[in-house]
């Protein structure tokens, strides 16, 4: 298998998948440091596309177990883009949601989301007991906001000369 240099966040994951009773393979262990190199969220096609290169002999099926696993232990979290699809980012322990970019899949998590309020009032308008909640917010980064400037200004100057 490939040469995977070890993280600290890399060592915690894999201390916890054996904390919690499951073997500590090589596969895994490629798996959760390419998982931790993204910027941004990634499907599991993608992290398969990525381990090819690093560890071929990992397959697609060993791919989705993994992402099955790290996600039921909370160490992953699955999100839910705007077009149906989902994908995975590295898991933070405290309540946070997600500033999404469309363009670059650039994901940001931010912790202040004030729905308390209007979540208790659902509750209590509908009798129904809320558990938790989720919020995942689409839009376009500063960086892709800025490259999109750049090309209509680009394109400006060039119509001009």
């Amino acid at each position: 298998m490939g040469t995977i240099v070890k993280t600290s966040a890399g060592e915690e994951i894999m201390q916890k998948i054996s904390e919690s009773g499951y073997k500590l393979t090589e596969s895994r262990r490629v798996l959760v440091e390419l998982a931790l190199k993204h910027e941004g969220h990634f499907s599991a096609a993608d992290l398969y596309e990525t381990i090819k290169s690093e560890a071929p002999s990992v397959g697609r099926a060993t791919v989705f177990r993994t992402l099955d696993l790290l996600t039921s232990m909370q160490l992953l979290e699955k999100i839910h883009l705007g077009d149906g699809c989902h994908s995975y980012v590295v898991c933070q322990s405290r309540h946070h949601h997600h500033l999404i970019c469309n363009t670059c899949g650039l994901t940001i998590d931010f912790e202040n989301c004030h729905l308390n309020e209007l979540l208790q009032d659902l509750s209590r308008l509908t009798n129904f007991s809320i558990k938790g909640h989720w919020l995942e917010v689409f839009g376009q980064c500063e960086r892709c906001q800025n490259k999109e400037q750049f090309a209509v200004t680009d394109s400006i100057m060039k119509k001009d000369s």
